[in-house]
């Protein structure tokens, strides 16, 4: 394995890296149109959004159940002004349009990797899937048409928090063309990413470029559907073992598909970890006081009321 890994193509790898990291300023180009949606008048620019995701993403890494979510929220009050309540339900919503995306996709691509022939298992988890974004949706629904049901249950105290988190989730879905459009190019560096990663190693997928891109997808996509429900930091462990068996569901074992699986890993994980360290040192570390000074005046103005 280590030794596919030592003659693969530098420049494949290196070009997976760049597209990958491409994805941050798209995902915060998204979530700075939810954030207007949802009534915030001057969200923060899309480069600080885009620092924020990457790392909430690098806390992710190292904390377990998606804690880093929360820490996004939180960076988004301190850098934004914007309330944790608010902020967490656009990042709900967000994680809903992803999640809605990728099942669709990746529907997509199994069927176009497998020829219209899904095999019988894999049949059986993308119906679970499917069940848990109807769930999604009707809570959804229950959310918008019944706003007044949820406070009936919940102490006085908690009422404004979840005013603005309603406003939050339900506002973020005002603005459907930056979803409809950064939405499916995020996702897409992450399939670019893994296509690179298969073709530096040769991993060898199907004879035409779109088989090949269906079974990029195919194993780009199931590989985070695994990552999300994992309970370890990042999926650390599960996403490695999720890409293998991807790979052997498609027919390509062996070392080849353990070497694809580290390497994918080692740029879609372990950059994350050491890069997100440096950046957090640099701009979130208590001691250092670049983020102040990157902050538009509004945003400082904010952040001190």
């Amino acid at each position: 394995m280590f030794q596919v890994i030592g003659r693969a193509n530098p420049g494949l790898v290196l070009l997976a890296l760049v597209v990958y990291y491409c994805a941050f300023p798209l995902r915060g180009a998204r979530w700075r149109a939810m954030l207007r949606s949802c009534g915030i008048c001057e969200p923060p620019p899309v480069p600080t959004l885009g620092l924020i995701i990457f790392l909430s993403w690098f806390a992710n890494c190292l904390l377990p159940a998606k804690l880093g979510d929360v820490y996004r929220a939180y960076l988004l009050r301190k850098h934004g002004g914007v309330s944790l309540s608010r902020a967490g339900g656009t990042v709900v919503a967000e994680r809903i349009v992803d999640f809605a995306f990728v099942l669709i996709l990746l529907g997509l691509a199994a069927l176009a990797a497998f020829r219209g022939r899904v095999p019988e298992e894999l049949s059986h988890y993308l119906e679970l899937a499917t069940g848990a974004l109807l769930l999604a949706g009707v809570a959804l629904l229950v959310i918008r048409r019944w706003e007044g049901l949820v406070p009936r249950v919940l102490p006085r105290r908690f009422h404004d928090h979840y005013a603005r988190f309603h406003d939050g989730v339900m506002g973020s879905f005002g603005s459907l063309g930056p979803l409809v459009v950064c939405t499916p190019l995020a996702w897409s560096c992450e399939v670019l990413r893994f296509y690179l990663v298969a073709q530096a190693v040769g991993v060898p997928l199907g004879g035409s470029l779109p088989q090949q891109l269906a079974e990029a997808t195919f194993v780009a996509l199931g590989s985070a559907i695994v990552m999300t429900a994992a309970p370890t930091p990042g999926g650390l462990g599960a996403a490695e073992v999720g890409i293998v068996a991807a790979l052997a569901v498609l027919g390509h074992t062996g070392e080849v598909a353990f070497a694809a699986a580290l390497l994918d890993r080692l740029l879609s994980y372990w950059s994350l970890v050491v890069v997100g360290l440096l950046i957090y040192l640099f701009w979130e570390s208590p001691r250092s006081h670049v983020a102040r000074i990157d902050l538009p005046l509004e945003l400082e103005r904010a952040r001190r009321r």
